[in-house]
């Protein structure tokens, strides 16, 4: 069990969720957070203890991820998240520029103050976490920002497709080991503050394009470390020092 974010059943306003909808909040909020890495595998008995809950709603929820696509199901009956591939890798960041992309332009024309505010309140919090190290909130702060944008757009289909894209892209975030030269990935602050200027002013254009390059410049970083031959258990251990 990776143990960049925790796993947490999730309840909303006081409302208790049925076990195995609650196993499936978390494991999806845990794979958008990026706490699970490409190519792990899960166990129902180490989920459970996790969550805190008996073995029957962490099996109905993993059956459900697999059904998204965001899990596969092997041979032998385990579960473990997708490789990752370049082509993979290609089709997610074609698919999240295009929709988040979308999401951004319309975020620009419907926007309220006070979402605005949220959005610099989270680009404050995801600096400070980037600052300290604190890779598991810093990756929890992007995902929050993100969604409390695309949420903006006010386009309730399109959000329902882009947790699903997340659920697939989330477990790449964590591989990534931002730079501090102002070479290579930087962790996605500026572009966030480019789109938060952007949507403050109505440029839907302006908005889309600061966050398609967040997104194009992260897979770049991907792609030349899976090109560079590294293993993944290489990038995996580059990515914890």
């Amino acid at each position: 069990m990776a143990k960049v974010v925790e796993l947490t059943p999730r309840s909303g306003g006081g409302r208790k969720d049925p076990a195995h909808i609650a196993a499936y909040e978390a494991l999806k909020q845990a794979l958008k957070t990026g706490a699970f890495t490409p190519g792990q595998k899960i166990t129902i008995m180490a989920t459970a203890k996790a969550l805190g809950m008996s073995t029957t709603p962490v099996r109905e929820a993993l059956k459900r991820l697999v059904s998204d696509g965001a899990l596969e199901m092997l041979p032998n009956r385990s579960v473990r998240l997708p490789a990752l591939t370049l082509e993979r890798l290609h089709e997610l960041t074609k698919m999240r520029a295009a929709l988040e992309g979308l999401a951004a332009q319309e975020a620009a024309r419907n926007a309220s103050d006070k979402e605005i505010a949220r959005l610099e309140a989270i680009q404050i919090e995801m600096l400070a976490a980037r600052d300290r190290g604190d890779v598991a909130e810093r990756l929890r702060c992007n995902e929050a920002f993100h969604f409390t944008l695309y949420r903006a757009a006010r386009m309730p289909r399109l959000m329902r497709t882009l947790d699903s894209l997340w659920m697939e892209s989330g477990p790449y975030f964590n591989l990534l080991k931002p730079t501090t030269d102002g070479i290579g990935y930087t962790d996605g602050l500026t572009y966030h503050a480019s789109a938060i200027t952007a949507i403050r002013q109505g440029n839907c254009e302006a908005a889309r394009a600061a966050i398609v390059l967040d997104i194009e410049s992260a897979a770049d970083a991907l792609v030349a470390q899976l090109r560079a031959g590294n293993s993944m258990e290489t990038i995996r251990r580059e990515r914890r020092k």
